[in-house]
């Protein structure tokens, strides 16, 4: 790229002129630039003998680094928004019975249509009338109650606690082994800028299910309806995409799928910056006085000329660190207030709010509180669910009552990414944060300022990450989501405060080329950003990672693969754990004593899944608890003694593959040497062929030839006439 700087100034090219090819073809060239004082550069190219080959000349711009920063930053590659994208309706599949849970507005309408659905009370009489001989269900159909209106917080909570005992049973009983849950809301979702959303109670729904999906894959269906019939009637066709989260808008399907964030550039250059934040008003922040609120409140001074503020948590002055915070701030000119106030409790929050001074009214509020306490689903209790959902979902509720009727000119809800991606083991946490983007599109629905914005990881710990051991961010680095740097962070802040037409964007620094490593599975809304290597392959006519280990073990006698397996399974403990190599897994050492959790062991689980095909139960490594009892339980559910022998070709073209896929993991140094194994291995196949080539030769039975045939064969292998 051509640039120069200039006292504050900076110059970039603007338009071409006057070029002319004089020459075609030469191998080296010699370049020459030359500046004119009107700001214009003259390129000139010759060849190595200095004739010339091209010539032209550029025009060069003046530009403010200030506006070169501000499009560098809002050409940002870690600033995306949740687009949702019209699919073709497949042909729709309604073989097999369906079954809905109190559902039977929607059970009549599918019958309407041709499919064999009925409706049953609870997910337990589904027990009952498998016992009776009634057929199990292909599709169990399933939903939050509506509820529009009313208490938000509550009824968030209601929803997630019911759909949470759902999965919970769902997933736990065998007789629906083969059967897909499908949780049907309406009006928990936006696909349109604006659109109404009048349940957002349901959205927390969302996020507890996409994380359910994430530990069990292939087992449930999200997807929002409108009320129009049609919309009911495109259910099957819907089902039929296998996509595992959809819309239906009048018959018409949609998908989500994160996109990079497209922003409109401010009216006025001089708008670059500016939130709207009046100075002369108060700024709320919840969660005040921890890392990200003291992060916040700072760049709010500094960069949005903030001058009153309010910072709440509940320790308030007795927070570590408040009082240097607030003597920061106070010397950039602010006049700082730390309060403590349980902002999940409405009368606490009515007696903050109220103690705004008139002269300086509350016109934006920050809501950055929040807590984590991980969990597999299988682990997950009542409790552990409301404990995280009560700070963000009840404070978020009651800021957006109390403070409806205000003139603000920002309400921003500092949700995460874990929601809309469904992190394994947030499924408390996912449901809190999609609660939050549903408020934000509830409340722009009603013309009402708002703003959600779906953080991936800080690199800054925070109180919320500071429990993350490393086998917690190498996780999450398995993910593709990466550390952003706070500096990053603001700005991402920055550009999107300087959105009034975006509800929900995710700030996030995703490493995109990780993403489907290894075959691993891509969640389902980064499927637009990246294409995993998985659906490349299956493109490519190349077998599936369960097709390749059973071709590895099918010619080999039974120690050969139990051998084989095990060292899969230590290889896959070593990474779910973070060790560097497989020999830190003892093979008759507990998976529970090996320091494997309820998290780790559902990604442990899951990679074993998608290697081998089957579909472990989550009582697994409860049944085969070590690396050696697991590896043979493998052995003979992968290879049944009838299947032992095999084509030792399809065994050594697995080989080949596995190799293959393990070259980008050869270092440097040793790249030398496997080239040149494989050189001599590959002369070693040529003799091979050449050899076999001898052999298959027709052969001159000399007693019996005639004269003739004697003496073509000297003719044809002597060269001789």
């Amino acid at each position: 790229m051509l640039f120069w700087y200039e006292s504050d100034r900076v110059r970039l090219p603007f338009s071409w002129s006057g070029a002319a090819l004089h020459a075609v073809g030469p191998t080296r060239l010699r370049v020459r630039l030359s500046r004119s004082e009107n700001d214009l550069l003259s390129l000139a190219v010759a060849d190595a003998t200095g004739a010339p080959v091209l010539t032209t000349a550029l025009t060069m711009r003046e530009v403010a680094p200030e506006h070169l920063t501000a499009a560098r930053a809002r050409q940002s590659d870690a600033l995306y928004e949740l687009g949702w994208i019209p699919v073709p309706a497949p042909a729709a599949k309604t073989g097999g019975r369906w079954v809905g849970l109190d559902m039977a507005d929607v059970t009549a309408a599918l019958r309407a249509a041709g499919v064999d659905a009925v409706d049953h009370s609870v997910l337990a009489a589904l027990r009952g009338a498998e016992a009776n001989g009634g057929e199990p269900p292909r599709i169990v159909l399933a939903g939050p109650d509506r509820s529009p209106g009313g208490d938000l917080a509550a009824q968030a909570h209601t929803a997630a606690n019911e759909m949470l005992t759902l999965l919970q049973g769902f997933v736990s009983d065998d007789a629906l082994g083969d059967a897909r849950l499908v949780v049907l809301t309406r009006g928990a979702v936006a696909v349109e800028e604006g659109e109404q959303v009048p349940d957002p109670a349901a959205a927390a729904v969302w996020g507890l299910v996409r994380t359910a999906a994430t530990e069990h894959p292939g087992r449930f269906v999200l997807v929002d309806m409108d009320e129009s019939e049609a919309s009911c009637r495109a259910l099957p066709a819907a089902l039929a995409t296998e996509e595992p989260q959809l819309a239906i808008r009048e018959g018409t399907l949609r998908v989500p799928r994160l996109t990079r964030a497209a922003l409109a550039a401010p009216e006025d250059e001089g708008d670059a910056g500016d939130a709207g934040l009046d100075p002369e008003g108060t700024v709320l922040i919840t969660g005040g006085t921890g890392t990200l609120g003291g992060l916040l409140a700072r760049h709010l001074v500094e960069r949005h000329g903030v001058r009153h503020l309010l910072l709440a948590s509940r320790r308030g002055p007795d927070a570590q660190g408040a009082a240097e915070l607030a003597e920061g701030l106070e010397a950039l000119g602010a006049d700082v207030s730390v309060a403590s106030c349980d902002t999940a409790d409405a009368e606490a929050l009515a007696g903050l709010l109220r103690s705004v001074p008139d002269a300086h009214p509350l016109t934006g509020v920050f809501h950055t509180a929040g807590v984590l306490d991980d969990a597999a689903l299988s682990s997950l209790t009542p409790e552990r669910l409301a404990a995280v959902m009560r700070p963000k979902v009840d404070a978020a509720y009651h800021l957006h009552r109390l403070t409806q009727d205000m003139d603000l000119a920002a309400f921003v809800l500092f949700s995460s990414a874990a929601g809309a991606i469904g992190n394994a083991g947030q499924a408390n946490y996912s449901a809190a944060n999609t609660f939050l983007d549903g408020l934000a599109q509830h409340r722009r629905g009603r013309g009402l300022p708002a703003l959600s914005l779906a953080w991936g990881l800080w690199a800054r710990t925070s109180e919320l990450t500071a429990a993350l051991d490393p086998v917690g961010r190498a996780r999450l680095g398995r993910g593709g989501i990466g550390a952003m740097p706070t500096a990053q962070a603001l700005g991402l802040l920055d550009l999107a405060l300087e959105s009034p037409d975006k509800t929900l964007l995710v700030p996030a620094k995703l490493d995109l080329a990780r993403l489907g490593e290894d075959d691993a599975t891509v969640p389902v809304v980064l499927h637009g950003l990246v294409r995993s290597r998985a659906r490349r392959a299956a493109a490519q006519g190349r077998g599936t990672g369960s097709d390749t280990l059973r071709q590895r073990l099918v010619s080999q006698d039974e120690a050969t693969q139990t051998e084989i397996l095990l060292a899969y399974v230590r290889g896959q403990v070593a990474a779910v754990l973070g060790h560097g190599s497989p020999d830190a897994v003892d093979a008759d050492t507990g998976f529970l004593d090996m320091g494997l959790d309820s998290l780790t062991s559902v990604e442990f689980r899951n990679n074993l899944n998608r290697a081998t095909g089957l579909r472990l139960p989550p009582t697994t490594l409860f049944d085969y608890p070590t690396p050696a009892r697991l590896a043979s339980m493998l052995r003979a559910e992968l290879v049944p003694q009838e299947e032992a022998s095999g084509d030792p070709s399809e065994a050594l073209v697995a080989e080949l593959d596995r190799l293959e896929s393990s070259l980008r993991t050869v270092v440097p140094g040793v790249r030398t040497a496997v080239a040149a194994r494989m050189q001599a291995l590959l002369l070693k196949l040529k003799d091979l062929e050449d050899s076999e080539a001898e052999r298959q030769e027709p052969r001159m039975e000399m007693e019996t030839a005639t004269d003739d045939e004697l003496f073509d064969f000297i003719d044809n292998e002597l060269g001789l006439s």
